[in-house]
């Protein structure tokens, strides 16, 4: 099964509506480079989640000094980045250009929201 559709069902699996399964996978495409980022393919890093300090996670290298978090597979990543949002009071939103603003809110990424936002934007519209 290709990555997009694990991340979507476990999403789906994890209680996310449609469309927020939709932003995930489009984050997924932007963070990984459609797939094909080293740190997906290594670590099954779906989202360039660092390890965690201050949160419980399912992580294999969790309270780790490495750069990025390793999973055993794409739906533990998915599972972690819930884990991210669950600790810190993520709010959703339908468009990609809000959930990214929430993103940026919360200092998910060090881009300009305006490239992170196109890029997602491009994804969840364009598959």
């Amino acid at each position: 099964m290709n990555p997009a559709l694990r991340i979507f069902n476990e999403a789906l699996a994890n209680g996310l509506t449609s469309n927020q399964a939709n932003l995930l996978v489009a984050q997924a495409k932007h963070e990984t480079g459609e797939f094909t980022s080293p740190v997906f393919l290594a670590y099954n890093n779906c989202f360039g989640m660092r390890p965690a300090q201050e949160r419980n996670a399912e992580q294999l290298n969790y309270r780790s000094t490495d750069s990025y978090a390793h999973y055993q597979n794409i739906e533990q990543s998915v599972r972690d980045l819930l884990y991210w949002f669950d600790a810190k009071n993520f709010t959703w939103y339908d468009t990609p250009e809000l959930y990214c603003a929430e993103l940026k809110r919360h200092d998910y990424f060090t881009d300009t929201l305006e490239n992170y936002s196109q890029d997602v934007s491009k994804f969840f519209y364009n598959g």
